[in-house]
């Protein structure tokens, strides 16, 4: 099985129903003898900016040294994107060997056996749960997809992994975690209303559920429902919440757009590769990171930003960075930098000048509304 036929295997498991909940997923996950509890995790949900902060918290930190495994939700191009370590995809080779591991354990068979079995079949034994362990309730795709995450972080021996929650929070395959060093929480806005809240309220006490007791938390401000919620929740768990404020991003200069110069697939979707063209530029001020500049397009980006170099320093002040395996201490001007070359594809992305035509994947009302100022 090559990846190109992993990936149809798992595609075919896409065609499920979404199950929330973290049953099947502790299951999945003891069975694979919990890697994810040896691994160190930035755990970060939200409506929208997920993917953008995440491109940025793991950019400053690689460029601090460590070595950054990150993981988010969906593949845009090629599911391989999902999962980097500083920047890197996971190679073709070992994403069709994690998958070929996954089937074998599910289905009780060799490796050999399923590596010689149409991925489709596989897909649609494991969709029936006919067989092997597990078999009276099967991992949905995504659960498979974050056990493949967990499995290579710690094979690749992370120091940190950044990791995006995929649907909500509290029920989320990713919520499975416990050694996390810190939770993130981008803005928050009325979106899969019924799947996993009624209202703001409801949406952000699910998304609230990745809170940890005792884990510091940081969000950007969304206004009073959020951030009622937020308190509450960090009280009960006795973990500190900072809050990124926007009126402490001073803008110098705004809006910048990006057009992608390099056709190479992996610096297309790499968030740190690629040469972009720009037009104007984004320079801002937060609190004592002065003169930042981004490469990364949309009037949103600067509170990603932002709101990255706070984890970061929140990180940094907390001595959690501070590691005696670890070569040098954190350097905050090193994250600037590394943050301002991060260019995060399919975010008003300029794909051609004539005609002039921008690729954005704004999927809801606020997002919408962004993409209008953009």
């Amino acid at each position: 099985m090559d990846h190109t036929q992993a990936y149809k295997g798992i595609s075919g498991l896409g065609r499920q129903k979404i199950k929330l909940g973290l049953e099947r997923m502790r299951e999945l996950m003891h069975l694979l003898g919990d890697p994810q509890d040896s691994l160190k995790f930035i755990h970060v949900a939200g409506t929208n900016g997920k993917g953008s902060t995440c491109s940025f918290i793991s950019a400053a930190l690689a460029a601090n040294g460590y070595r950054v495994g990150m993981y988010t939700s969906p593949a845009v191009e090629d599911v391989r994107e999902q999962y980097t370590i500083n920047g890197e995809w996971i190679s073709e080779e070992d994403y069709a060997a994690y998958i070929t591991m996954l089937y074998s354990l599910l289905l009780g068979r060799t490796s050999e056996q399923v590596h010689n079995e149409p991925a489709f079949k596989l897909s649609e034994v494991v969709s029936h749960g006919s067989a092997g362990v597990m078999k009276d309730d099967m991992p949905t795709a995504f659960e498979l997809e974050t056990a493949l995450a967990f499995c290579y972080f710690q094979d690749m021996q992370c120091d940190y992994v950044v990791l995006e929650t995929g649907l909500g929070g509290s029920g989320d395959a990713t919520n499975i975690v416990s050694t996390t060093v810190l939770s993130v929480i981008t803005p928050i806005s009325e979106d899969h209303l019924g799947m996993i809240g009624n209202n703001l309220e409801e949406i952000a006490r699910t998304k609230a559920g990745i809170i940890k007791p005792g884990v510091p938390v940081v969000m950007l401000d969304s206004g009073d429902t959020v951030r009622r919620v937020m308190e509450e929740v960090c009280d009960r768990q006795s973990s500190r919440l900072y809050t990124v404020n926007p009126g402490d991003i001073h803008m110098k200069q705004n809006r910048r757009l990006s057009t992608y110069t390099n056709t190479d697939e992996s610096a297309i979707i790499n968030s740190t590769k690629g040469d972009a063209a720009t037009e104007d530029a984004a320079i801002y001020d937060y609190k004592a990171h002065k003169n930042i500049e981004l490469a990364a397009s949309g009037v949103y980006q600067p509170y990603n930003a932002a709101l990255a170099l706070e984890a970061l320093d929140i990180l940094g002040s907390l001595n959690i960075l501070d590691d005696p395996n670890h070569a040098g201490k954190y350097d905050p001007h090193k994250a600037e930098e590394a943050i301002g070359k991060v260019i995060v594809p399919f975010r008003m992305q300029k794909i051609s000048d004539d005609p002039l035509f921008y690729l954005d994947g704004a999927h809801n009302p606020d997002a919408a509304i962004r993409l209008k100022e953009t």
